[in-house]
């Protein structure tokens, strides 16, 4: 977590000195590598910061990766985490665990921010897929697990959260790099996370912390299709 103990590089040098040694002359293009050199001499380590290119002064948002020079990568753990839609009415066998998973989970980042789908009157999921729960205000609704006291609960009659005040809010927390869970899988948490990569914002699908109740080849299918939607590294 940021500001807490990650470390950074292959000598296991702390995320605060790298502060001190970054020193960029400008936004250029959003990448450059540096040495840092060490009290042996001799050894040197190259270390590539990425950077989002609009948000690039602001490394500390959780968005930077580094290279060794053996190849090795690391990543700073980002510090904001969305999530979606555990409810009990989506709390079913192939779910049950999540509940649980995600109230643990949440402890470890600075912002949290929970999302509940509800369904309203005449709605295209009433229509056109016969999907008539999530009545607002009924049980199905609920959140399945205890939130914190801090988190941002936002409620949605939508697959995805993401919209201009959600943005602005990241905006503020100066977060440009957000851990995506929750359920579904194939629904909910591939749209949040497909719309946050589209507003600019990386995103990152924590697999162990989802699930879908439509059952595990659901959930299986959609990490392989989101890991062609935005990137490998991007779901782990």
């Amino acid at each position: 977590m940021l500001g807490g103990a990650p470390v950074l590089g292959t000598r296991n040098e702390p995320a605060a000195k790298v502060a001190n040694w970054l020193k960029p002359s400008g936004p250029g293009t959003g990448r450059f590598n540096m040495k840092i050199r060490r009290r042996e001499p001799a050894i040197h380590d190259i270390i590539r910061f990425e950077f989002s290119r609009k948000l690039w002064p602001q490394w500390r948002c959780g968005a930077v990766k580094m290279e060794d020079e053996h190849g090795g990568t690391n990543r700073l753990v980002n510090d904001c985490l969305i999530i979606v839609d555990v409810q009990n009415g989506f709390v079913n066998a192939s779910t049950h665990n999540i509940p649980k998973a995600v109230e643990a989970a949440q402890r470890g980042y600075s912002h949290v921010i929970a999302t509940r789908f509800y369904n309203p009157p005449g709605s295209l999921y009433r229509s056109l897929i016969g999907w008539n729960r999530f009545e607002a205000g009924t049980d199905d609704v609920d959140l399945a697990f205890a939130i914190r006291d801090d988190a941002v609960v936002i409620d949605k009659p939508r697959y995805s959260c993401v919209d201009g005040a959600l943005l602005e809010l990241l905006r503020t927390w100066n977060v440009c790099s957000v851990d995506v869970c929750g359920i579904d899988t194939d629904i909910c948490v591939m749209k949040t996370a497909v719309d946050l990569f589209e507003a600019g914002i990386v995103p990152c699908v924590i697999s162990e912390l989802c699930a879908s109740h439509g059952g595990p080849e659901m959930h299986a299918a959609a990490l392989r299709i989101l890991r062609r939607y935005i990137g490998a590294a991007q779901v782990r």
